[in-house]
């Protein structure tokens, strides 16, 4: 579908170039905070966000942090298939080393959870949702999230703990690296109220 046109015909006020759907801003002290279109008007409106919320800094930051998650799994299977080649048994593990499993979970969690919420919200968007269901879905992915970002944090900062303790420049950084991943997504989680346990987002 081609982009529409529009022209303005007010201040603040545009109309579909060869159509009659208009599009206008709510301007507080000179400055335009939101706006809508008629067709969504009475139900849908674009607010400004403020810098916190901006996708202009956290879409490629989370784009970064799920390639690290993404990382941190393949990291996983790739180790396991490496002592197997060369031979080396797998050790038990020690103190330090009983995070690698918690760890390597919550970030697998963290990658499904984006599309387990798209596919909660989207019959919610399209008014096609079970209401005797669709609570229960929230809740349930809620807690995954909870889970994932914000208990894959935890584990994160106690992993860099040992890192920093007992291990390697290498393996120091990539904790870092991990509780920065991990500490964005959290904040999505957060000021998205994906973390509310409730249909208000």
């Amino acid at each position: 579908m081609p982009p529409k046109k529009w022209r303005e015909i007010a201040p603040f006020v545009w109309r579909e170039v060869n159509g009659k759907e208009r599009l206008a801003a709510q301007v507080i002290e000179g400055r335009p905070v939101r706006f809508s279109v008629d067709e969504y008007s009475p139900l849908v409106v674009w607010d400004r966000l403020p810098w916190w919320r901006s996708t202009l800094w956290l879409k490629p930051l989370s784009q970064g942090a799920f390639v690290i998650l993404l990382l941190t799994i393949a990291a996983w299977p790739v180790t396991s298939a490496m002592r197997r080649f060369a031979g080396i048994p797998k050790p038990l593990p020690t103190a330090d080393q009983r995070v690698y499993l918690p760890l390597r979970l919550a970030a697998l969690v963290g990658i499904v959870v984006p599309t387990l919420w798209i596919q909660t919200i989207t019959p919610v968007m399209t008014f096609t949702a079970n209401s005797k269901t669709i609570d229960f879905q929230i809740i349930i992915v809620s807690l995954l999230t909870l889970v994932a970002y914000v208990g894959g944090l935890l584990i994160a900062l106690l992993n860099a703990w040992f890192a920093w303790k007992s291990r390697g420049w290498a393996s120091r950084l990539w904790s870092v690296v991990l509780i920065l991943s991990f500490a964005v997504l959290a904040w999505i989680a957060w000021i998205f109220k994906l973390l509310s346990f409730s249909t208000e987002f």
